[in-house]
């Protein structure tokens, strides 16, 4: 029970039943038959008890609520959630000589069901007895939704290796969802890959430089439909509203969007080519790979005329590519008591959404707008040229908004030469907030029981788009934020400021421009720690079997460009910055 304040109670109950069972069987040698099975039961009860009470104003005594104006009230609502899980599968292993053969098949299903239950009533009789039975029924309300989805999978894999030198394996899926309707219900997904352990081959034996060298490569295919509600496919009635009949008000349905028989999954295909290296018995280690991703039959909105008055569903219309590679290397070795070893890693890939379903009208501003030709992330918007620096200037070139523009504001750039400023003639692609150059480098090292280990993680270029409250302190809604970026706005004596001038306004100087793009590329110290394990000799002693005594310290510094040392590690999908958050500890790992 959470008590709430000036009269305020709020109830909550919750039970969560989970098991799991297995159930195996090996009729004959090598072949297992397996059956995994689990549930989950959730039932949460919940009391929300709104007290009436008296407060005296410059008009005497007035009756309120806690948190409201009016008469108590009290809620009551439960919810309950169950989800069931099956898989059985068949398992077969087979070697003869020099061949291993491995094969799996089974099926597996899930169910989720969800109900819920809410009533509330006001003008409870009384002031300390809350119960349902004594509110007024004159306004009293209820609700209750109910939901459910299935999947049902077939599966099936095949291994296969000669020598522990050629490997191949081959899969297959099946998955039916209750999210689409019956003719598109099922998809069907391969996969292959292959690879060739060259460093076992005979022609590599009696050389002690490379211990491991393996070629790899793989193609595979896998579904989606995370792009789709749990009733897409069927129309759905929303009943809300009242309208005059005979006298009488009745209620009235309406459907907001129309459903879609014709939807399936999401194809992504991968395809992976790769190599693995290892010299002077891995203690040298390298990997490589490149990659390529093909998201097909994208589920993906389409334009329509205004006058057809409701929403449309989504299709497969929709095409996205990715190409992109890896590398890392390492080093691992020991010098007489000191272990020490090295990693670092780089890794990039670019995206381009190849189709979207539409014709092209011209850009739309925004962080993130889906544009046929450019990456999800793309940001597009004004190019800027500085502040206005006169009047003269502004009554001299094209402007945003007439009357209101003065020296100080953004200074937007007129891309077609049509003497003003509009879209979409006037908008540009901007860059991108989907991180490129992604790096790491891990260290650690023990010597004698002291250990140090350090994680810097990095980005070599990202594009940031500052949010409205990070531009000016007029457009904080919330009035949580206070930044020194805010200390910086654009003066006659402070003419290359970060901020233009001082203005209320949220139309000209706040359109999406390149002026409040940032440079997000940074290095960070993402984790560092030092320990000391005291001799097991002495430990013993006193009957402990290992203590180690350590500092661990999270975003201890960093470099970036980022202005107002924001964190360039935090998403730019909600456009909020926020400053570093650093945090230090001190433990005692102790063993008995």
């Amino acid at each position: 029970m959470q008590a709430l304040k000036e009269g305020g109670e709020n109830h909550t109950r919750r039970q969560r039943i989970e098991g799991v069972f297995t159930l195996s069987y090996k009729p004959v040698k090598g072949l297992e038959v397996k059956a995994v099975g689990a549930g989950r039961v959730i039932n949460s009860q919940s009391k929300n008890w709104r007290r009436q009470y008296g407060k005296y104003g410059p008009n005497g005594l007035n009756s309120m609520g806690a948190g409201q104006s009016g008469p108590n009230r009290l809620t009551q609502s439960t919810d309950n959630t169950r989800y069931i899980t099956v898989q059985l599968t068949a398992d077969y292993n087979l070697k003869i000589k020099r061949h291993n053969l491995h094969i799996l098949a089974g099926w597996s299903a899930e169910n989720n069901s969800y109900e819920s239950l809410t009533g509330e009533r006001t003008d409870i009789i009384g002031n300390e007895l809350p119960a349902l039975v004594m509110g007024s029924t004159d306004q009293w309300s209820n609700s209750a939704s109910e939901t459910e989805w299935a999947l049902l999978s077939g599966f099936g894999r095949i291994n296969y290796n000669l020598d522990e030198r050629y490997l191949f394996e081959a899969n297959i899926r099946m998955d039916g969802s209750s999210r689409f309707s019956k003719k598109h219900r099922w998809g069907y997904f391969p996969s292959f890959s292959g690879a060739w352990r060259i460093s076992e081959e005979a022609f590599m034996k009696g050389q002690h430089i490379v211990t491991n060298l393996k070629l790899r490569a793989s193609w595979g295919q896998l579904g989606n439909q995370n792009g789709l509600g749990l009733y897409d496919h069927i129309a759905k009635y929303n009943i809300s509203g009242y309208y005059p009949f005979a006298n009488e008000l009745g209620q009235w349905a309406k459907v907001n969007s129309l459903p879609s028989e014709d939807r399936t999954w999401e194809t992504v295909e991968m395809t992976n080519i790769g190599i693995d290296l290892g010299f002077l018995n891995n203690r040298l280690t390298a990997e490589a790979e490149l990659f390529w991703k093909h998201t097909k039959d994208m589920l993906v909105s389409i334009e329509i005329p205004s006058m057809i008055g409701i929403t449309v569903p989504t299709g497969n219309y929709g095409e996205l590519k990715v190409h992109g590679w890896n590398i890392a290397i390492g080093w691992n070795d020991r010098i007489g008591n000191l272990n020490y070893s090295a990693r670092f890693s780089l890794s990039d890939q670019k995206d381009k959404l190849t189709n979207y379903g539409k014709e092209f009208n011209g850009f739309s501003s925004g962080v993130g707008v889906y544009t046929e030709g450019y990456s999800l992330g793309a940001i597009f918007g004004y190019k800027t040229d500085g502040y206005f620096k006169t009047q003269e200037e502004v009554d001299n070139y094209p402007v945003f908004r007439k009357g209101i523009t003065a020296p100080g504001d953004v200074k937007y750039i007129d891309l077609d030469n049509d003497g003003k400023i509009s879209a979409p003639n006037d908008i540009a692609y901007l860059g991108s907030t989907n991180p490129r150059y992604v790096f790491g480098l891990n260290l650690s090292a023990d010597w004698n029981g002291i250990d140090v280990s350090a994680l810097f993680q990095g980005v070599g270029k990202r594009d940031y788009y500052l949010s409205s409250e990070v531009m000016a302190p007029f457009r904080d809604t919330w009035g949580n934020f206070s930044y020194t970026l805010h200390n910086d706005y654009w003066t006659p004596d402070n003419t290359n400021a970060a901020l233009p001038r001082p203005y209320a306004g949220t139309s000209h100087n706040y359109q999406i421009s390149d002026h409040w793009l940032q440079n997000a590329a940074y290095i960070r110290l993402k984790n560092l720690q030092i320990g000391y394990t005291l001799p097991s000799r002495i430990m013993r002693k006193a009957g402990i079997d290992r203590l180690r005594i350590y500092f661990s310290g999270d975003n201890l510094l960093e470099y970036s460009k980022l202005q107002s040392d924001f964190d360039p590690e935090l998403s730019n999908i909600n456009g909020y910055m926020y400053p570093m958050l650093r945090s230090y500890s001190f433990g005692i790992n102790l063993t008995f």
